[in-house]
């Protein structure tokens, strides 16, 4: 194996922390690169041409396969609930992700910083079409949750400012920026604290 090949996986490597299986195959002026997701077992390779800045385009290539190759994103996770009527946390859901279908395990990086993921969803049993639904939200350190959260109640207000409860943390929460950013913030500490 070459420096610039061993250069190449080490810099893919580490921008998809260990998520992925990563190989990479000499050529005369560049490297083919082939990533395996260790969750989702699709795989996508790239070939990277030798020269200025090949580093940096290896990381940033690195760094989009989470949304193509459905990686899992890095950070701590909070679950975050919604409680309504189906229909209406469907029309919620399908703004947030902005996708032809809802799916379980279904990725979308948000302002912020954030990363959510759609959970299994819940009937609920008090009333037919009452339904709960849930998102991992996971954020980084430098994540900006305000931003999140304005980005979350313009989605909600766009879908008719419906009656929807938010759940975080086995509390329940109406949309109020104000209030979900708190709760989110806290259950982040808590959940961070809970990892140490």
């Amino acid at each position: 194996m070459t420096a610039h090949s061993a250069k190449i996986r080490d810099v893919v490597a580490k921008a998809l922390d260990g998520v992925a299986e990563v190989t990479v195959t000499d050529q005369k002026v560049a490297t083919v690169v082939h990533v395996r997701s260790l969750v989702s077992n699709q795989a996508v390779d790239r070939t990277i041409a030798h020269g200025m800045g090949y580093t940096q385009i290896a990381r940033l290539w690195a760094q989009g396969l989470r949304k193509t190759i459905h990686l899992p994103a890095v950070g701590t996770e909070v679950t975050v609930g919604f409680e309504g009527q189906k229909r209406e946390l469907n029309e919620l859901l399908f703004g947030l992700f902005e996708a032809g279908e809802l799916r379980e395990g279904l990725q979308k990086v948000t302002p912020g910083g954030a990363t959510i993921v759609l959970k299994p969803m819940e009937m609920g049993k008090r009333a037919l079409g009452h339904a709960i639904m849930e998102i991992g939200l996971i954020v980084a350190n430098s994540v900006a949750i305000p931003l999140f959260v304005n980005w979350l109640y313009e989605k909600w207000r766009s879908c008719g400012a419906r009656k929807i409860t938010v759940k975080i943390n086995r509390r329940f929460y109406e949309f109020e920026q104000g209030q979900l950013t708190k709760a989110i913030e806290e259950a982040i500490e808590f959940r961070t604290e809970q990892k140490k």
